[in-house]
C-alpha cells in the first residue's frame, strides 16, 4: 500500500491512464494485503505457541490461556483474515492523517533525551520492531487471564492527563519545534525526509566538549578508585614483610635462598615497578580536586617522593648485587634505609584503613580492628628492640666486662629460632612489669635497658591509654542502648501492653539499631564551618547523586548547576519510612517520583496494574538502592495502580515537580528546553497503545526513549 501511494498520486492528473491502470493496481494490493495478513495470522500463531511451550512447566493459567489465543489464531479462516475492507480504509485513512500531521508528530518523536537527532524514515509515526509485537503477544495473553483487562485498557486514556508540570513545559513547545525544528514531508508521497539535529544550547555544548576534553586527558588512575585502594591495601601487605623482615636479617644475618629469597625478589620487584606506575597515579589539587591529566601528574611526582623512592629502588638492587666482606657494611646500611618506605607509605596506609572502617557496619568490629593496629604496632615495637639487643649481646669482644646475655652459649646452642624468641621475651618484659632470667651484664648492654625502659613506660602507657579509651567507649555507647531498651520495658509495663506486640516493636527497634544509620547534613557538625558556596556545591552534588541512576535526568542534571540547584530546592526532598510503612497506596494521587537511596521497597500491584499476573516473588517489583518508581506521576495526572511498602528502614528522595513555578521554566531556558523535549517523548510514549503505564519503571525502553 505504501508502494502505491506514489503511483496513485502521480496518475490522478491522468484520467486514461487511471483507468488503463485501476484493475491491476488494485488487484495488486488486495494480494499484497492478503499475503502480509495472512503471514501476520501465522506468525502470531507461532509464536503464541513458542509461548505455550515456554509456560506449561511455570503457569499452567497462562499456557491455557496462551493456548486459546492460539487456537482462535488458527481456526480463523481466509475470508476473515483477508477481507477487511473497513480496516484498510480506517488503516488509509489513519496514514493520510500521519502525513498530514507529521511534523508535529515527527518533531515529539525524534527527539531524543538530550538533542540527539533521529534518523527513522517511514510514514508511521509508530515503529514496529520485535520487542513491541512481543509486548502485544504478552498483554494479549494477560487479557485473556484477567476480567479487568477492558476497564484497564478504557481507564488507560482517562488516566493519562498531562500533569500540571508538563502543562507548563509543553505550552511553548510548539513555538519551540517551530524554531529548532523542520521536517521535510512529501504531500505526494506521505515520506518524511530525514529529521536534522535539534541546535544544541550553548552551555550544554561547552559541557560536552568539557567533558570529551577531560576524557581523552584523564588517563592517570583515580586514587579514589576501588582498584587503586585494593593496590594500596596489597603494598601494606609488602610493607609489613619489610618492616619485620629486615630487622631480623641484619641482626642474624640471614642469606636470601628458598622461600625467602622468592619472597624478597618479589618484593624488589613489585617496589620497582610501582616507581613507574606512580608517574600515571592522581592526586588530590589545593581546592581538594582530583588532577588526572598524565602529564601533571609526573610533574607532581617527579616534585614530591620521586627522589625518595627512586633511592630506596635503587638501594634495593644494589642490595642484591653486592658480595663479598668489603661490601657488607655498605648492604647494612642500605637494608637500614629501606625503612624510610615505611615512614613514606604511612599516610596512605592510614587512608585505607579509615576507608576499610567506614564500610563496617558493627561498632564492635571496628573496635577489633583498632585493638588489632595497637597490638600490632606494639609487638613491631618489641620486635625491632629484640633484635638490637640480639646485636649488642653477640659483639662480646666490644664489652668492657668481656661478658654478654649470650656469652654463656646456653642460648646459642639451641638455634637462631630459641635466640630470637629469647630476645623477644626480654623486650616484651621491658613494656609490663613482667619479669625473666635475661639481664645486663656490660655497660651497653645495661645502657641499652634503661633507655628501652624508659621509651616502653612513655609508649606502653599512651597505647594502653588509648585502648582503655577505645573500650570505654565502645562501653558507653552499649551502656546507653541498655538503657534505652530498658526504659521501653518500662513504658510497656507502665502502659500493659500485650506481649506479642511489645515483641514485635522490641524485635524491629532492634534490627533498626543494628544497622548503621545514615548521616544527613545537618547532623554533621563540621559542615557548619563551611561557607555557603561550599554547602550548595555539597547540596548540588549530593542530589545529582540521586538522580544519576535515571538515564535522562542524570544526564539533564549535568547541563547547568544553577538549573539543578533551583531545581533542587523546590521540588526534591527527602522522606525516612520505617519498616512496613508505605510510601503510596493503591487509588491514592500521585504526582512524585521516587529514587531510593538507603532501605528497599516491595510493590504490590492492585487489580489493574500489568504487574497483577506476577508472582509475590518476582525481583521486577522491588525497588533497591539506585532505583526509582511512580516517573508517570512526574508527566501525567496519574492515580496509583497498587501500593509500595518498605521491607526495611528506608530513606527516598522525592521529585515532586508540582512545587516548580513558572519562573524557573523562563530563567533557565536551555536547560529547560531539553527537559521539555524528553517530556514531550515521555508522553507520546505513554500514550502509545502498546504501551501499559505502571508505577514501576521496569517495561520503559529508556534507550528507545
Amino acid at each position: 500500500r505504501k508502494n502505491c501511494l506514489p503511483m496513485e498520486s502521480t496518475l490522478a492528473d491522468t484520467p486514461s491512464v487511471k483507468d488503463m491502470w485501476a484493475p491491476e493496481r488494485a488487484l495488486m494490493v488486495e494480494e499484497v494485503v492478503c499475503v502480509v495478513q495472512a503471514e501476520m495470522a501465522a506468525l502470531k500463531s507461532e509464536i503464541l505457541q513458542v509461548m505455550k511451550a515456554e509456560c506449561t512447566a511455570s503457569n499452567r493459567v497462562l499456557a491455557s490461556a496462551v493456548d486459546r489465543l492460539r487456537s482462535s489464531f488458527a481456526n480463523a479462516s481466509s475470508s476473515e483474515v483477508i477481507h477487511r475492507p473497513s480496516a484498510m480504509a480506517s488503516r488509509q485513512q489513519e496514514c493520510t492523517t500521519i502525513v498530514q500531521a507529521g511534523p508535529q508528530l515527527r518533531t515529539s518523536e525524534t527527539r531524543t533525551s538530550l538533542g540527539a537527532p533521529s534518523t527513522n524514515v517511514g510514514v508511521s509515526s509508530r515503529r514496529v520492531s520485535v520487542s513491541s509485537v512481543r509486548h502485544s503477544t504478552w498483554k494479549m495473553s494477560a487479557n485473556a487471564m484477567s476480567t479487568t483487562s477492558s476497564e484497564r485498557l478504557s481507564r488507560h486514556g482517562e488516566m493519562l492527563q498531562p500533569s500540571e508540570f508538563a502543562v507548563q513545559l509543553t505550552q511553548q513547545a510548539m513555538l519551540a519545534v517551530t524554531s529548532h525544528v523542520s521536517h521535510t514531508v512529501s504531500p505526494v508521497t506521505g515520506m518524511s525526509g530525514r529529521s536534522k539535529a535539534v541546535p544544541v544550547s550553548a552551555s550544554f555544548q561547552s559541557f560536552l566538549e568539557e567533558a570529551t576534553s577531560k576524557m581523552n586527558s584523564a588517563i592517570a588512575w583515580n586514587p579514589e578508585s576501588a582498584s587503586r585502594t585494593f593496590y594500596v591495601a596489597f603494598s601494606m601487605a609488602l610493607l609489613l614483610f619489610d618492616a619485620f623482615a629486615l630487622p631480623y636479617t641484619l641482626a642474624w644475618s640471614v642469606a636470601e635462598g628458598g622461600s625467602w629469597m622468592v619472597a624478597v625478589w618479589f618484593a624488589r620487584l613489585f617496589w620497582s615497578i610501582d616507581l613507574g606506575i606512580s608517574f600515571f597515579v592522581g592526586y588530590q589539587t589545593g581546592d581538594r580536586k582530583i588532577e588526572r591529566r598524565w602529564c601533571l601528574t609526573a610533574k607532581h611526582f617527579l616534585r614530591s617522593w620521586f627522589l625518595c623512592d627512586a633511592t630506596l629502588v635503587v638501594l634495593d638492587w644494589y642490595d642484591s648485587g653486592v658480595s663479598g666482606p668489603h661490601s657488607m657494611p655498605f648492604a647494612r646500611v642500605a637494608r637500614v634505609l629501606r625503612i624510610a618506605r615505611l615512614i613514606r607509605q604511612c599516610t596512605p596506609m592510614y587512608v585505607v584503613l579509615q576507608k576499610f572502617k567506614a564500610r563496617l557496619k558493627i561498632k564492635a568490629s571496628q573496635l577489633v580492628i583498632d585493638v588489632s593496629i595497637l597490638s600490632l604496632m606494639l609487638f613491631w615495637f618489641a620486635h625491632v628492640l629484640c633484635c638490637i639487643w640480639y646485636v649488642i649481646g653477640k659483639h662480646e669482644e666490644a664489652s668492657d666486662t668481656q661478658v654478654t646475655w649470650l656469652s654463656n652459649g646456653h642460648y646459642s646452642e639451641f638455634g637462631n629460632r630459641y635466640e630470637y624468641l629469647t630476645a623477644l621475651h626480654w623486650s616484651l618484659t621491658q613494656f609490663t612489669p613482667a619479669s625473666m632470667e635475661v639481664r645486663p651484664h656490660c655497660s651497653a648492654e645495661r645502657v641499652f635497658n634503661v633507655i628501652v625502659i624508659f621509651v616502653g613506660f612513655v609508649a606502653g602507657s599512651s597505647m594502653l591509654a588509648t585502648l582503655t579509651a577505645l573500650i570505654t567507649q565502645y562501653r558507653m555507647q552499649v551502656g546507653e542502648t541498655m538503657r534505652k531498651m530498658r526504659q521501653l520495658s518500662d513504658f510497656f509495663e507502665q502502659e500493659k501492653v500485650g506481649k506479642e506486640l511489645a515483641r514485635a516493636i522490641t524485635v524491629q527497634i532492634t534490627g533498626v539499631l543494628r544497622q548503621r544509620q545514615r548521616l544527613r547534613a545537618n547532623q554533621v557538625e563540621l559542615l557548619a564551618l563551611v561557607g555557603s558556596r561550599l554547602k550548595r556545591e555539597l547540596s548540588i552534588e549530593v542530589r545529582r547523586m540521586h538522580l544519576f541512576p535515571h538515564p535522562f535526568l542524570g544526564a539533564w542534571a549535568q547541563i547547568d548547576s544553577a538549573c539543578l540547584h533551583s531545581f533542587v530546592d523546590h521540588t526534591m526532598n527527602d522522606m525516612q519510612l520505617c519498616i512496613g510503612d508505605a510510601l503510596f497506596s493503591e487509588d491514592d494521587p500521585g504526582n512524585c517520583m521516587f529514587f531510593v537511596i538507603a532501605g528497599s521497597l516491595l510493590y504490590r500491584p492492585g487489580d489493574l496494574a500489568r504487574e497483577s499476573i506476577f508472582r509475590d516473588t518476582d525481583p521486577r517489583l522491588r525497588c533497591e538502592p539506585g532505583e526509582f518508581c511512580a516517573e508517570v506521576a512526574l508527566w501525567f495526572d496519574w492515580c496509583h495502580l497498587g501500593t509500595m511498602t518498605t521491607v526495611a528502614p528506608t530513606e527516598v528522595a522525592v521529585v515532586d515537580a508540582s512545587k516548580c513555578d513558572s519562573a524557573f521554566i523562563r530563567r533557565y531556558a536551555p536547560a529547560v528546553k531539553v527537559l521539555r523535549s524528553y517530556a514531550v517523548a515521555f508522553q507520546h510514549a505513554m500514550k502509545d497503545p502498546l504501551s501499559d503505564p505502571s508505577d514501576l519503571t521496569c517495561d520503559i525502553d529508556y534507550n528507545d526513549l
